[in-house]
């Protein structure tokens, strides 16, 4: 990080506590550090680069990439388009994760649609070449879709 370098974070607004909890495990689950937390607050300040995040009265979009509120799906579709090339080991197996627990969510008449082997498998069927276009062109629950569709 040089002298004078600006480093934006993403605004992101929850909806309600549930999606809250559920964000702020999501972004655990990536290894994201949490550096304020106060209770009660529904908007975030997510940085991709730092790998940080903290609760904000209100998330201050003129402030942030892009001058935009992102809701909690906005910034799940753009968490791994926006990386730079070539990915990590890091952001391929976070992404295979996602994909495996995105293809165990998927239900027909409530009941699991794949065993965990069958969703195994599909996952274990992408090198991590052929994930680089899905990667930034779809979340892993879209492509949970596409592969059970």
């Amino acid at each position: 990080m040089g002298k004078g370098r600006c480093i934006l974070p993403y605004a992101v607004r929850c909806k309600d506590e549930k999606e809250l909890e559920e964000f702020i495990k999501y972004l655990t689950d990536k290894c994201f550090l949490c550096v304020e937390q106060i209770e009660g607050q529904k908007s975030l300040l997510v940085n991709l680069e730092l790998k940080r995040w903290c609760t904000f009265p209100k998330a201050c979009a003129m402030s942030c990439i892009d001058g935009k509120i992102y809701t909690v799906e906005e910034f799940k579709k753009l968490y791994y388009s926006v990386r730079s090339l070539p990915y990590t080991t890091e952001i391929f197996e976070h992404y295979r994760q996602d994909f495996l627990k995105a293809l165990l969510n998927i239900k027909d008449k409530g009941k699991p649609f794949l065993t965990e082997e069958q969703a195994k498998d599909i996952v274990n069927g992408y090198s991590d070449d052929s994930l680089v276009y899905d990667m930034q062109h779809h979340t892993p629950e879209e492509l949970a879709e596409i592969n059970t569709m």
